[in-house]
């Protein structure tokens, strides 16, 4: 439970799940995939030093259970417990904090993730289908934009295996998502490419997503047919954050730098040919000029 602590030391204990029910939908958008997120540019985590051990409690229905996290490692990947634990909420001060509605076992996914960058679950499989997307949602949430990156991939290769959604399913998925998600752009894609895309129709099928469909061939025109390349994820579905940018911005004043040198030599050699007529014609008159008058001429 997020509390924060006001300037007069007034504690408001209202979590972030009570927030996110109580809200409507278009003022906790902004807390959603579609939003910027912002980078601390915080340094990359390591075991070198003193290190700072945080408490998660993670519970939902009667499931719960005690995590004990490196606070350099999960404030680094999760912008959501960098504001918690590094703010000023009660749980900076306490270094604990209640993470409900969140079954322990997806959340131990999340935390082997943070530490290995592997997404598998405790038997060292690779998670199912169903997983990976509640494990993309509960990212989402708490703001991990590579991660929700990386299940992408991983929902791509898992998409031969050719699961069918049940209705009830994709209502929950379109339920703990916003409209524009790239979650949402994802299965639309994925019933609109030309692979087979087998749907249990059922009483809770969600009619936003026909509309997301639709919206999707309206917009790509079938361009994108079969499964997507790497690339082709990158481009249509990545979650953006600041870090992203600067790492673009980076990667193009790479590609700058040997251009401008590259420009730089193009340009010498345009000017050099450009002297060459000049430079020939001073010989030539310097010669005639020897021939005339028997010395030696400059200019």
């Amino acid at each position: 439970m997020l509390s924060f602590v006001s300037g007069s030391g007034a504690r408001s204990r209202r979590s972030a799940q009570q927030i996110s029910s109580s809200e409507p939908r278009g003022e906790v958008e902004n807390m959603s995939s579609t939003a910027p997120r912002r980078s601390a540019r915080l340094p990359l985590p390591g075991f070198s030093g003193p290190q700072s051990i945080v408490t998660i409690h993670v519970s939902r229905n009667k499931r719960k259970q005690t995590f004990l996290v490196h606070k350099q490692f999960i404030c680094f990947y999760s912008s959501y417990f960098n504001a918690a634990f590094n703010g000023e909420f009660q749980e900076g001060q306490t270094q604990t904090l209640e993470l409900e509605n969140v079954f322990p076992s997806l959340f131990a996914i999340f935390v082997n993730w943070i530490y290995t960058q592997k997404i598998v679950a405790d038997d060292n499989y690779a998670p199912t289908l169903f997983s990976l997307i509640q494990l993309w949602i509960l990212a989402d949430r708490l703001l991990v934009p590579k991660l929700q990156n990386k299940i992408l991939g991983q929902l791509e290769i898992r998409r031969a295996d050719n699961v069918p959604f049940s209705g009830e399913t994709l209502a929950s998925f379109y339920n703990h998502t916003v409209t524009g998600s790239p979650l949402r752009r994802y299965l639309a894609a994925w019933c609109s490419n030309g692979i087979e895309c087998k749907i249990k129709l059922a009483d809770g099928y969600p009619q936003e997503l026909l509309i997301d469909i639709f919206n999707w061939n309206l917009e790509h025109n079938n361009t994108h047919p079969g499964y997507f390349t790497d690339k082709q994820i990158k481009d249509l579905f990545w979650v953006k954050s600041e870090e992203d940018d600067v790492i673009d911005r980076e990667r193009l004043l790479g590609l700058q730098i040997p251009f401008q040198g590259a420009f730089k030599i193009v340009h010498n050699l345009y000017s050099a040919i450009l002297v060459l007529p000049y430079l020939y014609r001073q010989q030539k008159d310097a010669a005639i000029f020897h021939n005339c008058w028997g010395t030696q001429a400059t200019f």
